[in-house]
């Protein structure tokens, strides 16, 4: 048992429902596809609810985004739940956020349905690392500017402001991408356990002098007991060793006493990130008064951070996809006894947005026992000769229906098709003679 990440790992549980309550809205998207069509009914719940009618508390732009989109009113179903029905054809609606697509693909062999969707977020992940690198420096820069209010031109602040704008800030960048590379690595549907992210973190921190493992135990008694002023001292003592500020206990000079007093030094903090527009911005957010200001430093890491150490958080995405035939490809659920092919996901904290695929074949099997003697066409290769199938021009199409409107044997129908030729196009047709041949 790796008792260090584990130890850490308990600690953030409770704190993050602490600070952000439960997760809020779930929804569930319900799907039947039909050839070219797809049937959409989206329900939406959430933990809070309209104390006089329990309708699920949504906010009205949400509302009037999701009514505007399928051309209707949320309903209150029995279960307490707003649903709404619509049909769309090859483009999903952006309801919950997000982009997807269905296509269908018909020839006389079968026929190939491929489905998929994004939900929420983007996959511009360059533009998401130098985001997070903006968040990052603008909060080091929030430090920066504190230490020159608090310390002035002194030669304490002047080391600390040398510290925070050079060694702090590239550890804090070191942290947040190592967060970041583990979650998108989740993400991916990839074995990452929090342990092993959090034995990474860990040993950062000690080979950089920011933690002993001895320290473990009495931080881990200090945040579950909540006795911050421990915590505190332990915080102030190791920015001071990291900037090298030597403090001189006889020293009464005023300013730098809250380098002596880690409850002043805190003080001093909160009062400075208080006045900060990136507060204001978060206590707006949250609609709370009573957010503590020490939470502005945590906008760069705090996301990846958490969401990574936590092992799994409860899924409010579901997505049920009904289909004829079981996918050949698809990274859900499916599940025999129902047709339905599942997906669910927690919609928090991913660095990479949840995509939801399927791609399914429904052969016409007595037209390929009539023409080829047997189905040889199904799933993934039926698929292909469908997408070949439709890449032909209208003539060349003609030209390959007609080897199979001959009154023939299946035996002697396979021998023209192995000796068919487009004309000018070497080559074109064997893809769907080593597809029926194999």
């Amino acid at each position: 048992m790796n008792f260090v990440p584990t130890c850490l790992r308990n600690l953030f549980i409770p704190l993050f429902f602490a600070i952000n309550g439960c997760i809020g809205t779930s929804y569930r998207v319900e799907l039947v596809p039909d050839k070219e069509t797809m049937a959409r009914r989206l329900l939406i719940d959430s933990t809070t609810k309209h104390p006089d009618t329990g309708e699920p508390k949504i906010t009205d732009e949400e509302r009037n985004r999701i009514e505007e989109i399928y051309q209707g009113k949320l309903k209150l179903n029995d279960d307490k739940e707003f649903e709404i029905k619509g049909t769309f054809v090859s483009d999903m609606p952006s309801d919950v956020g997000g982009s997807g697509s269905h296509l269908y693909l018909e020839s006389p062999m079968g026929s190939v349905s491929y489905y998929s969707e994004r939900f929420r977020g983007d996959l511009n992940l360059a533009g998401t690392i130098r985001e997070r690198k903006r968040d990052l420096d603008e909060v080091v820069d929030l430090l920066i500017q504190w230490a020159d209010t608090a310390l002035g031109n002194s030669e304490e602040g002047q080391q600390l402001r040398a510290w925070i704008d050079g060694k702090l800030r590239r550890d804090l960048e070191n942290l947040m991408l190592l967060a970041w590379s583990h979650r998108v690595a989740v993400d991916m549907g990839k074995e990452a356990d929090s342990a092993s992210f959090l034995a990474n973190a860990v040993q950062y921190l000690v080979e950089h002098d920011y933690l002993k493992l001895r320290d473990v135990p009495k931080l881990s008694r200090q945040l579950r007991n909540g006795k911050t002023e421990e915590l505190v001292s332990w915080i102030t003592e190791t920015v001071m060793r990291q900037a090298g500020i030597v403090t001189d206990v006889g020293d009464d000079d005023p300013q730098r006493s809250i380098l002596r007093d880690p409850n002043e030094l805190l003080l001093s903090l909160r009062t400075f990130l208080r006045n900060t527009d990136l507060y204001q911005e978060l206590r707006k957010s949250r609609e709370d008064n009573s957010t503590d200001p020490l939470w502005v430093l945590t906008k760069p890491v705090w996301p990846e951070f958490f969401f990574t150490v936590v092992k799994s958080l409860p899924a409010n995405l579901k997505v049920n996809l009904q289909t004829s035939a079981k996918p050949f490809e698809t990274n859900g659920q499916y599940e025999p006894a129902s047709g339905q092919t599942r997906w669910q996901t927690s919609l928090y904290g991913r660095c990479i947005p949840m995509i939801v695929f399927a791609a399914w074949a429904e052969p016409d099997e007595a037209y390929q026992v009539d023409k080829l003697g047997k189905v040889l066409l199904k799933d993934a290769k039926l698929a292909e000769y469908v997408v070949w199938y439709h890449g032909l021009e209208i003539a060349e199409r003609q030209k390959w229906d007609s080897l199979f409107a001959t009154e023939e044997s299946p035996e002697a129908r396979k021998k023209s098709i192995a000796d068919f030729k487009f004309e000018g196009e070497q080559g074109l047709a064997q893809v769907a003679k080593d597809l029926i041949r194999q």
